[in-house]
């Protein structure tokens, strides 16, 4: 079979950025800003560890769409998320809806 029938389209981190927001009731601008209140932080961790799930992005390209963060910050986020996913069920079906959404 041919690779090109075989390739999944890879969403945009735009667009991963919007549906955290969203999911979050935050603002784009929120997600991508330096704000720290709790529905910002996490919004941002769930749209940068699914953008490190569903696309081939390194971290430092990852970091530069949100906000010009540093590699560390994207491995931090990917990491507290794949944590807390285990344990909290609500953050697990609201990046599973995300990643379902995207994925139609």
């Amino acid at each position: 079979m041919d690779d090109d029938v075989l390739a999944v389209r890879e969403p945009a981190i735009s667009t991963l950025i919007k549906m955290s927001a969203a999911m979050f009731h935050v603002t784009v601008i929120d997600v991508v800003s330096a704000r720290r209140d709790a529905r910002s932080v996490e919004a941002r961790h769930v749209a940068m560890y699914l953008a490190r799930q569903l696309t081939r992005r390194s971290l430092p390209q990852i970091g530069r769409r949100f906000g010009d963060r540093h590699h560390t910050t994207v491995m931090h986020a990917v990491r507290s998320i794949e944590e807390r996913i285990k344990t909290n069920t609500s953050l697990c079906e609201d990046v599973a809806a995300i990643r379902r959404a995207v994925s139609e």
